[in-house]
């Protein structure tokens, strides 16, 4: 997967957290909603990509190879 400039950065707005995730935004609220780990900067919401990895990793089921 290719990364615009933007998605290079540390934090991510919503819209590039979908798009990194690919999912859409209201799935990515859901899953806001089951713990994925966001921060509220007033009205703003950002993501951190290594949180997003983690909350990912946990969500893998059966094993995986190294």
């Amino acid at each position: 997967m290719v990364l615009s400039p933007q998605m290079n950065a540390e934090y991510l707005t919503k819209q590039e957290a979908a798009e990194y995730m690919r999912v859409s935004v209201p799935t990515l609220d859901r899953l806001m909603l089951q713990g994925l780990p966001h921060i509220k900067l007033a009205r703003r919401v950002l993501f951190r990509k290594k949180d997003i990895d983690a909350f990912l990793a946990k969500k893998v089921i059966g094993k995986t190879r190294p």
